[in-house]
């Protein structure tokens, strides 16, 4: 390349001089790009002229020459040039600038960005390199503010990330300051997936705190989108949180669905206390579908060692579905589809409930050893014939029926 674009200038050289009004003809004549890029590209040239041929380059969105340029270019020349190519791209990123300028000004600092190691000196006090990324990732910043962004050839997402990988200890500490800033969802979740795909340890503790001091500021309104991002931080705190704030009606059903999905895939056995909370939710107007999960999960990962537990849990002075057969029909799925496969070892644990005073721990326990241990049932149930406890949700037409009056007719022979 470089042999290429000496023999463009080779008619004036040596001695042939150029000023910057030669450079800026070259913009319009053909072939005008490769001229100003072998002038770039000389060493002999002096170094502001050199840099107003970078900067007509810009301006032609003749990205890829300036970037040939500097791969090609010698350690001690490369050197020397750079902070004048730098200062080109910098200037561009100016707020004043057309807006056009900008985006071909950060297309060109991405690419510089892999130079950052070859860039010496100070730029107002700073180290010329840091000074550099900071002002990429400031603009970067900037563009998520704004109604109407700015859009470069490389979104400034791959610019951020190419920013922190090569001076991560400058981007990262920025990108956190914004989030803790942040004011708007979209922004927060914008900049913790930037730092996510980082990778980071020290940051991702950080931003699990963020996002969850966003979610409280937020309480109750927590989206489904903040909850999402608070699972994939895979903090045990964020994932207890979140399980606490799914017994609160004010917070989206979607949202809490989460919660409880996350609490049985990531918590593990460290939901329990919260499920067992979980217990106590009482709404009608969703079918008591959080209580009915909390016992599902407390089953999944307690097992018969917690079923008791569970039961005797159940909420007694609360609400139930009161719907023809809703009720019934829960206890029934739960009866068939989850102590079913350990009918035996859960035996003697339903013979111990079904004598217990709350009413809802002797329906579930009455209910599954009719179905589970039909020949055993008559001698386990025998102590609740006499039970008044009404049964809401139970029979199939809505008529009153009472624990005793069922265990009855289910005992009697067909």
């Amino acid at each position: 390349m470089r042999a290429a674009l000496a023999l463009l200038l080779g008619a004036c050289a040596p001695g042939c001089a150029f000023d910057a009004e030669d450079i800026g003809r070259w913009e319009n004549v053909a072939q005008g790009e490769q001229r100003l890029a072998g002038y770039l590209a000389d060493p002999a040239r002096p170094l502001e002229l050199r840099q107003r041929a970078a900067f007509v380059l810009l301006r032609m969105d003749q990205i890829e020459h300036i970037v040939g340029v500097l791969k090609d270019a010698g350690d001690a020349d490369r050197e020397r040039l750079l902070p004048y190519v730098v200062a080109v791209a910098a200037a561009g990123l100016r707020s004043d600038a057309p807006a056009d300028a900008q985006a071909r000004a950060a297309t060109l600092s991405f690419y510089l960005l892999q130079f950052a190691d070859d860039l010496r000196g100070t730029v107002e006090g700073q180290p010329r390199d840091v000074h550099f990324v900071q002002t990429v990732t400031d603009w970067c910043l900037s563009q998520f503010d704004s109604a109407q962004p700015i859009e470069p050839a490389r979104r400034c997402d791959d610019i951020l990330l190419a920013a922190a990988t090569v001076r991560r200890d400058v981007v990262v500490p920025r990108l956190l300051d914004d989030m803790r800033q942040a004011s708007q969802l979209e922004r927060l979740l914008r900049v913790d997936g930037l730092l996510s795909k980082l990778k980071d340890a020290a940051a991702h503790r950080q931003q699990g705190r963020m996002l969850l001091d966003f979610a409280r500021r937020r309480y109750p309104q927590i989206e489904a989108p903040l909850a999402e991002a608070m699972v994939r931080n895979r903090n045990a705190t964020l994932l207890r949180y979140l399980l606490d704030a799914a017994r609160d009606p004010r917070v989206p059903r979607v949202t809490r669905d989460v919660a409880q999905e996350a609490a049985l895939s990531h918590l593990g056995k460290r939901a329990l206390p919260g499920l067992f909370n979980l217990l106590r939710t009482d709404e009608p107007d969703t079918g008591y579908a959080a209580r009915f999960n909390a016992l599902d999960m407390i089953w999944a990962l307690g097992g018969v060692e917690r079923l008791g537990e569970g039961l005797r849990a159940l909420p007694a002075d609360m609400s139930w579905p009161s719907r023809p057969g809703a009720f019934k029909a829960e206890v029934d799925a739960f009866c068939d589809e989850s102590i079913a496969r350990n009918a035996v070892t859960a035996r003697p644990v339903l013979e111990q409930v079904v004598g217990h005073s709350n009413w809802a721990a002797r329906a579930y326990a009455m209910e599954c050893i009719l179905r589970l241990y039909p020949d055993a049932a008559p001698l386990l149930l025998r102590g609740l014939l006499e039970d008044d406890t009404p049964l809401p949700g139970w029979s199939d037409d809505g008529s009153p029926i009472t624990m005793g009056a069922y265990v009855q007719a289910a005992l009697e022979p067909r």
